[in-house]
């Protein structure tokens, strides 16, 4: 069976970002050296982490992108927050996937989710795995309701 592209469009209208989102995916101190957070990539395999400030709230995010060219440029016991994206795009739980990639023309691979009453505060991460991995339920379960 031949899903159209109009069906997979529907398909993350109905999907909410609280149904798929990580909740506890790990997070790093905005004064966290450089080196540490690449040890804490390799050993966890993520790619990027949402940064925390002094009070636990949401500062913003590094890539593995990010600490690679901090990492080339010299001073690896720098703070990660001196190289983070600060303000970054953000998603909320009551959002539909749909509304999430339609947000940005940009291809992240993790999107903090914080509480819309409070920014400050991160309930989770939207991974791209979230997304596809709810995307390949969703269309194997129409297929299945088709049969």
């Amino acid at each position: 069976m031949k899903i159209r592209r109009e069906e997979l469009a529907d398909v993350m209208k109905i999907v909410r970002v609280k149904e798929v989102m990580t909740r506890d995916f790990p997070t790093i101190s905005s004064i966290m050296a450089l080196k540490e957070v690449t040890n804490l990539a390799r050993n966890t395999g993520h790619h990027g982490f949402p940064i925390l400030d002094d009070e636990g709230r949401l500062f913003g995010v590094v890539t593995l992108a990010d600490l690679e060219r901090s990492i080339q440029s010299g001073n690896t016991d720098r703070p990660v927050g001196e190289v983070a994206t600060q303000a970054p795009i953000v998603a909320y739980p009551d959002q539909t996937l749909y509304e999430v990639l339609q947000a940005s023309e940009k291809d992240y691979g993790r999107i903090p989710v914080v509480d819309p009453q409070d920014p400050g505060r991160l309930l989770g991460v939207l991974r791209r795995h979230d997304i596809v991995r709810a995307y390949r339920s969703r269309v194997a379960q129409k297929q299945t309701d088709e049969r």
